[in-house]
């Protein structure tokens, strides 16, 4: 039985008060609507393009610069313009931006701290419990005054912009860090105590199974054993180690944030904003696991990017990094246009959104005064259908985090837009893989030469013997365990006839792009939905979505 809806559309306001109004940042977001969005008219124009819901900061710093009084005065009267316009209230929540009388103050709150310059952020550390108790004051804080007056929040989770992600640089709002920039931002004495014991943990608590997997000669578990900079100097043995901690942490946190969320909003919309195009070695972030995370508290996932780039092939591959892992959680997935979006582009990212399931559309005012006529145009036909797809690609998540190949993440989005011309995929982690998501795919693609945990080889084993197809980009190759050993030899030896049906494992040539202007003004992507298909054409601008 096919239930297709709605999408609800919202946009957001940001208090020009908050911004260093001189950045070249701030004038693109000033220049982008975001500050005068609470305007009577600007609402009136939004509410009649169709948006529903307005979302609105509250940072901490903002609503108790003196301890224990909080005013609200500003938060109000943001609400009472939305409600006033007849439109819903939304919430983003900064509690990571503490104020300066606390970060001062005797209560000793750990917050982020470089390794490489061993200096403080103000962001607060997610390695302190503390931080998450402060959440949890404020959002009890926010409940007792609004109540369900508040209908959509945004959930706070840390970094820059309350995502989940550590801090990344971010300088242009009047309370950023003075310290900050990209980096690697686990040196404060609660993370440090939270990887020791991780790596204690691990081996058991001895030193010497540590050293000889990493190459090296600490003496004990309360040396130094963060990684040295660069980080690309340290073993990949020992990179791998310090992100499965580093990403695990942010894991862990951000399911604590959604804890507490719900604690004091257990019916509200949640909404938990997801950052940054790729993992990295340096967002601290597994984008499949904060998903999964979420998905036991009924938040919907919002990719904060879309349109990114100007092509569909290109900027979905990035949407379907999230949207493939929360359907196969169980979450619900939205999607916020990157910040500045010209018209030419607006037809892909509608499309993003239908071919990624997308329950949420999120953008930006002027953008939407800016596209108006195709979003009027296409608005109307959007559904929330999800996609059905036999195909899976496997994503480089090991390499993407420990740096291992710099140019890795580059050739797989050149080869992933390419193959997005001939079939619909889903993208994949060994982490899904391990959890099951093969259970519904007929063929996995490898676009690269990846090096697999032999967990997932094994996985990989039981997906060929249920008949599952295992296609490898001629001239790569996947690589299992310390052995290095190559997977169809590994395959061979391991399965229980030592037999692979000849079409088991196949090596494929991946053809150019091939974007022609012909090919782009003719060709239509495609995505089978659970309860119709659609059909884009990035020549033409325009869509089709057919039911069963």
């Amino acid at each position: 039985m096919c239930n297709i809806r709605k999408p609800a559309f919202h946009t957001r306001h940001i208090p020009i008060e908050h911004l260093k109004q001189d950045h070249p940042r701030s004038i693109a977001v000033i220049d982008n609507g975001l500050c005068g969005t609470l305007e009577k008219d600007n609402l009136i124009a939004l509410k009649d393009a169709g948006i529903e819901v307005v979302e609105t900061r509250l940072v901490w710093c903002e609503i108790e610069k003196h301890q224990g009084q909080i005013d609200w005065s500003g938060f109000e009267s943001c609400v009472d313009k939305i409600l006033a316009a007849g439109l819903k209230v939304g919430m983003f929540p900064w509690f990571h931006h503490p104020p300066t009388w606390y970060i001062e103050s005797e209560f000793a709150h750990a917050r982020y701290r470089c390794l490489e310059h061993d200096c403080d952020s103000t962001i607060l550390s997610i390695w302190d419990p503390k931080t998450i108790e402060q959440y949890q004051r404020l959002y009890r804080l926010v409940r007792d005054k609004f109540g369900d007056t508040i209908q959509s929040v945004v959930l706070c989770c840390t970094g820059d912009f309350g995502e989940s992600a550590v801090p990344s640089g971010i300088d242009y709002y009047t309370f950023s860090p003075p310290h900050n920039h990209h980096g690697l931002w686990s040196g404060d004495a609660q993370a440090r105590q939270s990887y020791q014991n991780f790596l204690k943990d691990h081996y058991h608590d001895d030193i010497e199974a540590l050293n000889a997997w990493w190459n090296t000669c600490f003496q004990n578990f309360s040396d130094n054993l963060m990684p040295s900079l660069p980080f690309t100097g340290n073993s990949l043995n020992q990179r791998m180690d310090f992100q499965n901690w580093y990403c695990q942490s942010m894991t862990q946190f951000c399911e604590s944030a959604c804890r507490v969320f719900r604690e004091s909003f257990p019916t509200t919309k949640g909404v938990l904003p997801i950052g940054f195009p790729d993992e990295g070695p340096y967002t601290g972030q597994i984008k499949s696991q904060i998903v999964k995370a979420a998905s036991k508290y009924n938040m919907i996932c919002r990719w904060t990017g879309v349109g990114i780039t100007h092509t569909f092939e290109e900027s979905n591959l990035f949407s379907k990094r999230i949207s493939s892992a929360a359907h196969f959680y169980g979450a619900d997935f939205g999607a916020e246009s990157a910040l500045v979006l010209e018209e030419d582009n607006a037809a892909n990212v509608v499309y993003e959104n239908i071919a990624n399931g997308s329950c949420l559309m999120h953008d930006d005012p002027a953008n939407i005064y800016g596209a108006s006529s195709t979003y009027r145009k296409l608005w109307p036909q959007m559904v929330v259908d999800l996609p059905q797809c036999d195909d899976a690609v496997y994503y480089p998540l090991l390499e993407n985090l420990c740096d291992d190949n710099p140019h890795a993440m580059s050739l797989f989005s050149e080869r992933a837009a390419a193959l997005r011309w001939t079939l619909d995929y889903a993208i994949v982690d060994h982490l899904m893989i391990q959890d099951g998501c093969l259970r519904d795919i007929a063929r996995l693609t490898f676009l690269l030469t990846h090096h697999l945990p032999e967990t997932t080889a094994k996985t990989l084993l039981g997906f060929i013997e249920g008949g599952g197809k295992i296609l490898i980009a001629r001239a790569e190759n996947l690589l299992v365990g310390n052995s290095q050993t190559a997977f169809e030899n590994y395959a061979a030896s391991s399965l229980h006839d030592g037999i692979i049906d000849s079409d088991a494992i196949q090596r494929i040539d991946l053809s150019p792009h091939g974007n022609s202007e012909n090919q782009a003004l003719n060709k239509a992507f495609v995505v089978q939905h659970k309860c119709g298909v659609s059909r884009f054409n990035p020549g033409h601008r325009n869509f089709e979505y057919v039911p069963h």
